[in-house]
């Protein structure tokens, strides 16, 4: 192999910054392998690299296969998380999920965390609830992706009372509430206070 001005330097420069530079010794073998492989190109794949094995062949666009999420599809993860709980040993009253992939995941709604709560509840059966401070009723509803009941709270409202009260509503009083992983602190704080009869504990199972 023909030697090089830069290959010189490149190696220099790994033996000198492997010892206290590891990303650096790294990256200058990474540019040497590189002009090695283009100095080589023919014998590695240039023009006289041999024909594609023949699996290559009944391979087949996939795109057609590839359809948008639906309502139908975000409903039936509901239920499928439904039936998880239902199905646990003890159960689940409800999944408590706060804004983050897993809001998108159950409901279609992309909203960001901040420090006003907002998200969904799943009970155990029934439909599930929506909830978000009072100024963002309309933009939450705006990205509805079907009719779900939505409950606000006000700035001198505590919105873990909200959800409390509406589980009460459906006759969960106590019980094991499965938190989503992501919940921010307060989200959870506000919720325990305002109902300390449930269990609250981690909702990866759901």
């Amino acid at each position: 192999m023909k030697l090089t001005r830069r290959k010189l330097l490149q190696t220099g420069a790994i033996a000198g910054a492997a010892s206290v530079l590891p990303g650096a010794a790294f990256a200058a073998g990474r540019a040497r392998l590189y002009d090695e492989a283009q100095e080589e190109g023919p014998q590695r794949g240039g023009e006289n690299a041999g024909p594609l094995p023949a699996a290559f062949d009944s391979l087949k666009p996939i795109r057609d296969k590839i359809r948008p999420i639906t309502n139908e599809d975000f409903q039936a993860r509901i239920t499928r998380a439904q039936e998880l709980m239902t199905n646990a040993r003890p159960a689940y009253a409800a999944t408590y999920i706060a804004p983050g992939t897993s809001l998108y995941y159950f409901t279609g709604i992309r909203w960001g965390q901040s420090e006003r709560v907002a998200g969904v509840v799943i009970p155990r059966t029934g439909q599930p609830l929506l909830f978000c401070p009072g100024f963002e009723e309309l933009r939450f509803r705006e990205l509805m992706r079907w009719p779900m009941e939505l409950r606000v709270w006000q700035e001198d409202q505590n919105p873990g009372e909200l959800v409390a009260k509406w589980l009460a509503e459906k006759g969960f009083r106590n019980g094991r509430i499965a938190i989503n992983e992501t919940t921010q602190y307060t989200y959870y704080d506000k919720l325990k206070n305002a109902a300390p009869a449930f269990e609250y504990v981690l909702g990866d199972p759901i």
